[in-house]
């Protein structure tokens, strides 16, 4: 059974998806059955279309496809639905962060970033040789000069 936030949460992952099977004036029978199955297996989110033709109602198709198949009923509305169902071997939507408030999830961020940034922090200490501290020096000496070459060209 889902929390109120989990549904909350899957609703809004359902909402940029677009429906992949649809439901005639015939119903729901077994073969559609097998492929909504395989489709939640790998999706474990999908959406489903009840066709204006059918003679059933969109809840009642909903509840009787989430009761065969051992879903949960997410959303209805209109003529379409949102089912969930766990998978066992493609494992992508984690119902865990659903619980959390926004702060919580926020902080969670945060410390993953941190322990990141640590773990790639390195202390370089820099080098001061005496070559480099020559270089710095000829460097200064000829931008000094460039500066004043510079300079008495712009006044002529």
């Amino acid at each position: 059974m889902l929390t109120s936030k989990q549904r909350a949460y899957l609703r809004s992952l359902a909402n940029c998806l677009e429906p992949i099977f649809q439901v005639g004036k015939g119903g729901v029978n077994p073969n559609q059955l097998r492929q909504i199955s395989d489709a939640l297996e790998k999706r474990e989110l999908i959406k489903i279309h009840v066709l204006e033709n059918s003679l059933l109602d969109a809840r009642t198709v909903c509840n009787e496809v989430a009761d065969s198949i051992g879903a949960e009923p997410v959303q209805v509305i209109g003529k379409k639905f949102v089912i969930y169902k766990e998978s066992v071997q493609y494992k992508t939507i984690d119902l865990k962060d659903a619980d959390l408030s926004d702060t919580a999830k926020a902080k969670k961020a945060e410390a993953a970033k941190k322990a990141t940034a640590k773990a790639k922090k390195k202390v370089v200490k820099p080098n001061y040789s005496k070559k480099s501290s020559e270089n710095k020096k000829n460097h200064s000496k000829s931008a000094g000069n460039n500066r004043n070459t510079f300079r008495t060209r712009r006044s002529k």
